[in-house]
């Protein structure tokens, strides 16, 4: 998985979905309201985290990470919701 939509819930955890869809509206309506923080590169959260959430997104459509497993200020946020996948802009 190349990237991700980040979401903070109303408890302070992440909650993330693949970068080309929003969260599941089961996911949004048990751990929202929810944020958008913005998109991520799954592999800047190092490997371990990183197979921890494409392996609830793969069971579930969507991963819940605790807050304390990701430091958003070593994250480079891109903040359009498909980031990563958007088209670029014609020349």
């Amino acid at each position: 998985m190349s990237a991700v939509n980040l979401y903070c819930c109303r408890d302070g955890d992440y909650l993330l979905s693949p970068d080309c869809m929003q969260p599941p509206l089961e996911a949004s309506a048990s751990h929202g309201p929810v944020k958008f923080l913005g998109s991520i590169a799954c592999r800047d959260l190092g490997e371990e985290l990183c197979r921890d959430i494409e392996r609830q997104i793969d069971e579930r459509m969507f991963a819940l990470i605790a807050h304390d497993r990701i430091d958003l200020g070593s994250l480079r946020l891109d903040d359009h919701p498909v980031g990563r996948n958007a088209a670029p802009a014609p020349a």
